[in-house]
């Protein structure tokens, strides 16, 4: 970047922020493809197999848009977690979730909802505010 397009990226108008004018509201890779993390695609392997029941290996790797290798490694750790059960049928290998697994897309999704609201709570005691956080450390 040069100095004179820094500066005219810096200089912005009154009706345009700084963060409008670099984009910053967008996170994205340098090829423009938001990437997910390692627990985000364990998160959809998950939640397709929950919401499919026993379902082959391919139908994960297309309803979760996950590469073959990614697949496979992460199948595999998933099993070793016992959150996800292979099932060797007739037609091969199908996986189906366990009572750990739910419980993970249940407590992952309870913490989501958490952090994305305002969980701190006014309270009025003889006129005095108080908040109070929904954690106790």
């Amino acid at each position: 970047m040069t100095r004179d397009s820094w500066n005219s990226l810096v200089q912005t108008t009154s009706s345009e922020s700084l963060a409008e004018r670099v984009n910053l509201k967008k996170f994205k890779h340098k090829s423009g493809v938001v990437r997910r993390s390692r627990i985000e695609r364990y998160l959809d392997i998950l939640k397709v197999v929950g919401r499919h029941g026993p379902i082959k290996q391919t139908h994960i790797m297309y309803k979760a848009n996950l590469s073959w290798m990614e697949l496979k490694r992460s199948l595999k750790h998933l099993v070793q977690l016992k959150m996800i059960t292979a099932i060797d049928d007739s037609s091969g290998l199908l996986y189906a979730i366990s009572e750990t697994g739910l419980s993970t897309i249940y407590n992952y999704e309870k913490v989501e909802k958490t952090l994305a609201g305002s969980n701190d709570k006014v309270i009025l005691t003889g006129g005095i505010e108080k908040t109070v956080s929904q954690w106790n450390f």
